[in-house]
């Protein structure tokens, strides 16, 4: 029935839109579209996977309702860059990026470690997945692997594009998480594949018409309380691996937790104790941990909202810089030489150390005239004062036992 079809494909357009807002990756399911779309237009129809009186307007169905939702969410969006817009890696800065680097090596390293994992994750699940996806090439229902091998091929083409044009170029060198992104491939893979191969499965029985020896040997008892056992064990299994889940989420028992935490709690505790008198009301928090991503940022932004009413929000300012060098050892290390660095130093009113090196303790010496203080940072805060002429320095205060811990 074509109005059938019509709401069929109507509401996959929503599905599809509806799973590009869970998962961004989502929109790369529309070129296997375009390509089942465009193959049923020039081939008029003569193709075994998808058929449709009106390949281009079945396209417009489908990819509507995707295009509609993009649209919306790069308008609203606060964030511009090339990772909320992806045209910008066509820009002339990001071409001008993407040109200066050794396109051959970077394509052997990805394709390589991508590969490597999918070998590595799963394997036999991949093997049985993958293999229904190829049975079924050769069937009538070869849309749907049609669909998904375009999605896999754009999607690794798109990562690969994006290691060239919009990653920082730390991540030219030390490739960009690959296999977190490859997961996402990969259980795309095993879900439909699994889902399919259920449906190979029954076409292969029916083949060898061996329905009746089947429903025979599956209605034997003992195969029955052997299916029930593994049934048993895996549901329990699975239930513990839940459980387990549940309370890591909840507690965080089976992970370390990162002491970065605690210290932006206690510098936060320690502006609240002293603002007004020591520094500011609403002073500026220098954070240093030297070597180190940039997460507890946002763990000290976290901490300087207040819960309760009458209290400004941020109750304190948090500097956008937590390490430097003259060489980054990675991307989150800002390139600065020790003048550069001593300038982001003086914006601060309490600087709290975390981790420290030889070169910022060598960096951060001339405003601080305590040794022992210099010697153990870490165990200690730094408060900007003024010395008698009139030189920014700061002062040395231990942190609490409660602070520290």
């Amino acid at each position: 029935n074509p109005s059938h079809n019509k709401v069929f494909e109507w509401s996959a357009g929503v599905i599809l839109s509806a799973a590009y807002l869970i998962k961004s990756a989502a929109i790369l399911f529309a070129p296997g579209v375009m390509v089942l779309c465009l193959a049923s237009f020039f081939l008029k129809n003569k193709t075994q996977g998808y058929r449709t009186q009106n390949p281009l307007s079945t396209a417009f169905r489908l990819l509507s309702p995707l295009a509609v939702v993009v649209a919306v969410w790069a308008t609203f969006h606060e964030m511009h860059s090339c990772l909320t817009q992806p045209l910008l890696t066509f820009s002339p800065e990001a071409l001008s990026k993407a040109a200066k680097y050794d396109w051959q090596d970077l394509a052997g390293r990805f394709f390589t470690q991508a590969g490597l994992y999918i070998f590595e994750y799963k394997l036999i699940i991949t093997i049985f997945s993958a293999s229904a996806m190829i049975i079924i090439l050769f069937s009538s229902k070869k849309s749907v692997s049609v669909v998904f091998f375009c999605m896999s091929l754009s999607y690794f083409l798109a990562l690969y594009w994006f290691h060239l044009s919009c990653f920082p170029d730390y991540y030219f060198n030390s490739l960009n998480s690959v296999p977190r992104f490859t997961r996402v491939i990969v259980w795309t893979l095993h879900g439909i594949g699994l889902v399919v191969s259920v449906e190979v499965a029954c076409k292969t029985v029916r083949y060898f018409k061996v329905e009746q020896s089947l429903e025979a040997f599956l209605r034997k008892k003992s195969i029955f309380i052997m299916a029930g056992c593994v049934f048993c064990a895996l549901a329990l299994k699975q239930a513990a691996s839940v459980w387990q889940s549940t309370e890591d989420i909840t507690t965080r028992k089976y992970q370390k937790l990162d002491n970065r935490i605690l210290e932006s709690a206690n510098a936060a505790q320690t502006i609240k104790a002293h603002a007004g008198k020591l520094f500011p009301r609403r002073p500026k928090l220098l954070i240093i941990s030297q070597n180190l991503d940039n997460t507890v940022l946002r763990q000290a932004y976290f901490f300087s909202l207040s819960r309760h009413r009458g209290i400004p929000n941020p109750s304190f300012s948090v500097i956008p810089e937590n390490s430097w060098a003259p060489i980054p050892k990675n991307t989150w290390q800002f390139k600065a030489d020790k003048k550069e660095f001593r300038k982001t130093l003086l914006q601060a009113d309490i600087v709290w150390p975390m981790q420290v090196d030889d070169w910022l303790v060598s960096a951060i010496s001339p405003h601080i005239n305590d040794k022992a203080c210099l010697a153990n940072l870490p165990k200690n805060f730094l408060i900007s004062s003024q010395s008698p002429d009139g030189k920014k320095t700061f002062l040395c205060r231990q942190k609490k036992v409660s602070e520290h811990r």
